[in-house]
């Protein structure tokens, strides 16, 4: 490989970066700061570029044209970040931050119960968004008296978009909970059945084959809360109907989850309680490459389809709980390249979920098509 191609493998590379950390995000939640190292790159590249003798003049043009607009953008970006953060200060850049939180809690409501039967769906799951959306609006409300004159922020505006987002997601558990409560004995032992499958599939999602250190225990301990009140339904169920369905053998499988996921949840209680704050950070960066090696290896550059559909949204669910996890470490200080860690890792859970929307769109838009198509040329409707 030429000089001149790894000059521009290395432009490219870095607007990889871009893409990542800043195309499609609100410029106020971006760090200048990363922006100028970017451009220092940038301008070293255009050094060595300046430098090279080559029989290619063409393609050596083509790359410095690149490295120039690239530059120019880089620049420009960078000033409209300066800008807009000196508007707001602080108080709008953690407002900004906090509505980006919330849109991606919202996203991980689409990804787990837009368009899906309301028997099958995790009540208990959309308690936990329910709860994180109260927690970010805790945060919008602490600096609403700081942004009332900041012209490019509503708080006010904000708030009501909480509340009815929560207004909305508490109706849709009410409207959960009573589609899975059927009199019907047969249909409850299908339901509890599906209720118990979800909660093996999320434990699957999320710890299977995962670095211990990387695992939040409250998200264990909240999976066998929510697998043992399955469980005891299904132990009501029993007592009211004992001949329903196969309702015997399934409890006797939820027992031995039950009994495996509490050891685990002891010894994973006792792992992160020894393990420092910066260990815990070394280990939450670590399974952040990994999922981002994991997307590279098994989404990027692939076929797209329902199976990636289904991968892409497991990655962002598991890059959105270390993001979590981080950010509870950041509070109150921590190193700066542990915040820069977290930006990263938002960052990724940001582009990954547009991605999944923009594919989950793709797909529809292409089955439309297809549905078009059959139409014209007189496709029976069986």
């Amino acid at each position: 490989m030429t000089s001149l191609q790894q000059i521009h493998g290395q432009i490219e590379q870095l607007h990889a970066h871009y893409d990542m950390r800043f195309a499609g995000h609100a410029r106020v939640t971006r760090n200048p700061q990363l922006m100028a190292a970017m451009i220092g790159e940038l301008t070293q590249l255009q050094k060595r570029l300046t430098s090279i003798r080559t029989q290619e003049p063409e393609s050596h043009a083509f790359v410095l044209g690149l490295l120039f607009e690239r530059l120019g953008l880089y620049r420009q970006e960078r000033a409209e970040i300066q800008k807009i953060q000196k508007v707001v200060g602080k108080a709008g850049v953690a407002h900004a931050q906090a509505m980006a939180d919330a849109n991606f809690i919202l996203s991980r409501y689409h990804r787990h119960f837009g368009g899906a039967p309301r028997e099958t769906r995790d009540a208990c799951l959309l308690g936990e968004l329910i709860g994180e959306l109260k927690a970010t609006l805790e945060r919008v409300e602490l600096f609403a008296a700081e942004l009332d004159d900041t012209p490019t922020v509503d708080p006010a505006a904000d708030v009501r978009w909480f509340q009815e987002h929560i207004q909305t997601l508490t109706t849709e558990q009410a409207a959960i909970q009573a589609a899975q409560d059927v009199s019907d004995p047969d249909t409850r032992g299908s339901i509890l059945a599906e209720l118990a499958n979800g909660q093996f599939d999320r434990h699957r999602r999320h710890f299977n084959q995962r670095s211990r250190i990387s695992l939040r225990p409250q998200l264990l301990a909240d999976m066998v809360a929510n697998l043992s009140d399955t469980h005891t339904q299904m132990q009501r169920l029993q007592t009211e109907h004992p001949f329903t369905g196969d309702t015997h053998q399934n409890m006797q499988v939820v027992q031995r989850h039950l009994a495996a996921w509490r050891n685990g949840l002891t010894e994973l209680t006792e792992l992160r309680a020894a393990a420092t704050p910066s260990e815990l950070m070394t280990g939450l960066i670590t399974a952040v490459d990994a999922e981002l090696g994991y997307y590279n290896t098994q989404v990027a550059g692939t076929a797209h389809g329902a199976q990636t559909v289904v991968v892409l949204g497991e990655i962002c669910d598991r890059i959105g709980e270390l993001a979590r996890q981080m950010a509870a470490l950041c509070e109150g200080g921590r190193r700066p390249q542990d915040h820069d860690a977290l930006a990263r890792a938002r960052d990724a859970r940001t582009m990954l979920s547009r991605s999944w929307a923009e594919l989950v769109l793709a797909m529809e838009d292409a089955e439309s098509s297809v549905a078009a198509s059959g139409a014209d040329v007189g496709l029976s409707p069986g």
